[in-house]
């Protein structure tokens, strides 16, 4: 039996997965390579030159939150500037979740689906977060007694 490829002679007994296919195993590997390039150029040729922006500002006064910290699953990506202004680059077309933390306030996580250039404005609930503190105020003290010792006398 020949290949149906090459035309080289295969012993029947070797094709064992498609033997209609009638193909040698050089032939057989270098189809399996041509597939795996070709799903491998698709996977390569998503976009991924979308960017993100966005403001952060605070949601009570209005007033933009710089140093807040934008992150993609955990990694930190990026940060406000001091007019709350934050980018980011290189991004594929899919939904991603971030995180937007701020030291004063409570952490909060958006789903933004990306396929185009975006921009987005949040508002974080901003807290100075206290503490339950009693200060006690005052003065301390040494009192110093003088212990008397009477000579007794036994009888």
């Amino acid at each position: 039996m020949n290949c149906g490829k090459c035309n080289k002679e295969i012993n029947p007994s070797r094709i064992k997965a498609l033997p209609e296919t009638k193909v040698c195993a050089d032939c057989s590997a270098f189809l399996y390579l041509i597939v795996a390039l070709i799903f491998s150029i698709q996977i390569k040729g998503q976009d991924c030159k979308n960017s993100f922006s966005g403001k952060v500002f605070d949601l009570h006064d209005n007033s933009p939150l710089s140093g807040a910290s934008i992150s993609i699953d955990g990694i930190y990506v990026s940060f406000t500037n001091d007019n709350g202004f934050f980018t980011i680059d290189n991004l594929c077309n899919q939904n991603y979740t971030f995180e937007i933390s701020h030291p004063l306030c409570d952490s909060k996580e958006f789903d933004v689906n990306i396929s185009k250039n975006r921009e987005k404005i949040f508002r974080l609930e901003h807290h100075i977060k206290e503490l339950n503190e009693i200060i006690l105020y005052g003065n301390s003290f040494e009192k110093k007694i003088k212990n008397h010792y009477r000579k007794c006398h036994i009888y």
